[in-house]
């Protein structure tokens, strides 16, 4: 086995799957920590996969340069930029570490960029050249020595480390990867509880079967169990849906083609569209649809630019947007082909921060390949919700305070540039937490609070009094992207700017508060009992004892798993005030999880910081910017 970096994860290269037909490769191994619980000291041991590329990040460089070889220098470098950022590498080098690219420099190549060796002791500090560095300490020739650099910008102090290409193959799937090969990769990877458990018991047997693993332990004092730890757990009740016409739906929470709970009425709109697409089928598919959700649609506005011819079409695009489109039409919804798939960013921009109107892009192949039908049903929902139409709501927790707002806060990295990061707030301004104040402020990448909160939390406070001519008695922010190692910055700096706030309305204001850190990025898995067989605990299943801290803190289970292990989210209660009963608060955490309009279903986190994740990816991988003022009380975003 070998670790990649240092980041606990083991993999074996002998127990691999080579993906035919593909330049992809799985490798399995495991990941394990010890952890301090309320009970005690625990080993923590899962099976792990990593997917890797077996050709490098230059060879999918070049492969972009080879087949746009008549375009602009410049669009190359755009397409390989849009290729790469955001993407994770490996290394082939070194202790095989894991980088994230965030740039991609052309102006530096392998073979003319220095830099100060400082490895060693300080008078024996030189400048080197990469390709002499990489020589001389890794025993690694360089073949391409006019390859740009990626680049990595470490988070905290943001230096910018430099990485050679042909050096590093990048990991993780392939977005144009073919369907029946992504299911491969799937079944190598995905396991189901019992499997699970045969491979972590083979993996635990041979390390505690290993003499030296276990004097080492026993050097320690450290006795560890051949068997996995058993509890009890709790399964909570699955909340009611309120639909429109009357319709409550409390059991089998799958169907929710119903009637809107409440419509936001009629609107203009307009489908823009090439002379290759027809939109007759696609305005009838989205008007039947409308019957089933008691929406009634009016005909849309038709706009035919013609034939499509690539950069040409982008550009009609944008001068309709910018000069010929009706400013009555509230949203407009644009079919794209498939050569101008990267007109999406351009669409949203002028949209979103130009015009200020709602926006809706389908692709013409995925209308072809997937059917009308279920496209338009998710269009169609997507924009009523956009729109301002209750979909549905969840009833509340019966004990619950009245006058509460529900806050989703999130920092997420901005791809248009990469010393920013985007924050994403999505809070709650009426009763039935359906109607959204949503908001995005930038800061230093660097920064491991939110700078801003004092003003966002004053700004929804505005809201919710504009919005019900009063102010919110209790607030609850569910905060996501909080390591346990930055929970003394969220409580000693971002949780006093909150509070703050609160004076800033009114000196006697101070309404009660609870703050809950979501971890979703956790390895901890948990198995139930069927008779002779393990499966997925039921989703509502609640761990709040044996392997919680000594804080408040539990496990939940919102999602029916079918395939594959069932993954938890952890909760951290760093703050409360509320005096809210733990089995209340978690019954609302579980019935906020079927409040996301743009799934049907239960997803892993609360709706409000679904809302706010949502909200930061889009504005950091599309806008760059802060959208129009208008918008911020739509879901424009989704």
């Amino acid at each position: 086995f070998f670790e990649f970096g240092r980041t606990s994860r083991f993999f074996n290269r002998e127990e691999k799957e080579v993906i035919q037909e593909t330049n992809i490769v799985a490798l399995k191994g495991f990941v394990t920590s010890f952890i301090q619980y309320r009970d005690g000291l625990f080993l923590k041991i899962d099976i792990a996969s990593k997917i890797l590329r077996t050709d490098t990040v230059l060879s999918q460089i070049r492969s972009i340069e080879r087949d746009n070889e008549r375009q602009r220098r410049e669009d190359i470098e755009r397409m390989v930029r849009d290729a790469l950022i955001g993407r994770t590498v490996l290394g082939l080098y070194g202790n095989y570490r894991y980088w994230r690219i965030d740039d991609v420099d052309f102006t530096k190549t392998s073979g003319t960029f220095s830099f100060e060796d400082a490895t060693g002791e300080e008078a024996e500090r030189r400048t080197v050249n990469l390709l002499t560095y990489y020589k001389s300490k890794y025993g690694l020739d360089i073949h391409d020595s006019n390859q740009p650099l990626l680049v990595h910008r470490q988070t905290r102090g943001g230096r910018l480390c430099y990485l050679v290409p042909e050096l590093c193959v990048a990991t993780g799937v392939p977005e144009d990867m073919a369907d029946r090969w992504k299911t491969k990769v799937a079944n190598f990877c995905i396991r189901n509880p019992a499997d699970r458990m045969a491979d972590i018991r083979k993996m635990t047997s041979m390390l505690l079967g290993n003499p030296e693993a276990r004097a080492q332990c026993s050097a320690l004092g450290i006795d560890i169990r051949d068997e996995p730890v058993t509890f009890e757990g709790k399964v909570l009740a699955q909340p009611t849906l309120l639909f429109g016409r009357g319709e409550r739906l409390s059991n089998n929470l799958t169907n929710f083609k119903r009637p809107f709970y409440e419509d936001a009425g009629p609107f203009g709109w307009a489908i823009v569209h090439f002379r290759d697409f027809s939109p007759n089928n696609l305005v009838k598919t989205l008007r039947d649809m409308g019957r089933t959700f008691s929406v009634v649609l009016e005909p849309p506005r038709l706009y035919d630019l013609g034939e499509c011819y690539g950069k040409k079409s982008v550009a009609e695009v944008e001068d309709l947007l910018l000069r010929r489109l009706d400013r009555r039409i509230e949203i407009v919804v644009i079919v794209m082909p498939g050569q101008i798939k990267s007109a999406y960013k351009t669409v949203k921009r002028i949209c979103c921060m130009e015009l200020g109107m709602l926006s809706q892009v389908v692709m013409a192949t995925t209308l072809a390949r997937k059917g009308y039908e279920p496209i338009c049903s998710k269009l169609l929902q997507q924009i009523a919700a956009k729109r301002g139409s209750k979909l549905w709501i969840v009833e509340r927790p019966a004990s619950l305070p009245a006058k509460m707002m529900l806050v989703g806060a999130n920092i997420s990295s901005d791809k248009g540039e990469l010393s920013r990061a985007v924050i994403g707030f999505a809070a709650t301004i009426n009763s039935t937490f359906s109607r959204y104040y949503s908001r995005v402020v930038f800061q230093k990448r660097s920064r491991e609070i939110i700078e801003n909160v004092r003003l966002l939390f004053k700004e929804a406070i505005l809201e919710w009094f504009a919005h019900n001519r009063d102010i919110p008695e209790t607030i609850i922010l569910f905060r996501d992207g909080v390591s346990e190692t930055q929970e003394f910055a969220l409580k000693t700096l971002e949780i006093p700017q909150i509070l703050a706030a609160f004076s800033d309305i009114s000196p006697d204001y101070r309404p009660k508060l609870a703050v809950i850190v979501i971890d979703k990025r956790i390895t901890q898995k948990f198995f139930a009992s069927e008779g002779n067989r393990l499966v997925n605990p039921p989703q509502g299943t609640l761990i709040d004892q044996v392997i919680v801290s000594k804080n408040y803190d539990f496990y939940m289970i919102s999602q029916d798993v079918k395939r594959g292990t069932a993954t938890p989210t952890h909760y951290r209660v760093v703050y409360d005030d509320t005096e809210i009963p733990p089995q209340v608060l978690q019954e609302l955490i579980y019935s906020q999880c079927y409040a996301y309009w743009n799934w049907s279903g239960s997803i892993r986190v609360p709706a409000p910081v679904q809302y706010a994740n949502k909200l930061s990816l889009f504005v950091g991988q599309t806008l760059n910017d802060d959208p129009r003022k208008e918008l911020r009380k739509k879901l424009y975003y989704l």
